[in-house]
């Protein structure tokens, strides 16, 4: 199976999925809602505004995310019924 990689990428990493440590797959559902409507965009805005998220930890004086490969995968086609 191929995979479809992700024009946004979390952190605005950009890894092959075959090295990932970590593989993001957004997943937009609005199945269950019954009051407003917009859930299903809640994927792609934590990944459109992820760039901007504070990376480093205090505690270990480090940014953790640089130490593992992360990808993210193109949302997957959900077929209606």
């Amino acid at each position: 199976m191929k995979l479809k990689l992700a024009k946004k990428n979390f952190l605005d990493e950009k890894n092959s999925p075959d090295l990932a440590d970590v593989v993001i797959v957004p997943f937009g559902l609005e199945k269950t809602v019954c009051f407003g409507k917009g859930t299903h965009k809640g994927p792609e805005r934590i990944i459109e505004v992820s760039p901007q998220l504070e990376t480093f930890d205090e505690e270990l004086k480090k940014d953790v995310y640089k130490e593992v490969a992360i990808t993210t995968l193109a949302e997957p086609k959900i077929k209606k019924s």
